[in-house]
């Protein structure tokens, strides 16, 4: 019981007096970092979402492209019928 006691004070003396201000450094070192890390990763996102746009868009002229030709080879059988 005494150990116990002995220790809660010794930690609330640590805790009061000289961790706070590297405490408060510590969380504002990891916040820089956290904030560094999104920034990254946000930059990273947006380089992808510009490939994906610029593949949808070639993806986009080849399906028109073979619609065109579907159309045409139709418009031949039909011709072909008729």
């Amino acid at each position: 019981m005494l150990k116990k006691l002995i220790s809660t004070i010794v930690l609330g003396a640590l805790l009061t007096t000289g961790t706070q201000p590297i405490a408060a450094a510590t969380i504002k070192e990891k916040k820089a970092e956290n904030a560094a890390e999104q920034r990254k990763l946000e930059k990273e996102i947006k380089k992808q979402e510009a490939k994906i746009s610029k593949e949808q868009r070639q993806i986009n002229r080849i399906d028109a492209a073979i619609n065109e030709k579907i159309f045409q080879v139709s418009e031949k059988i039909n011709k072909l019928n008729s």
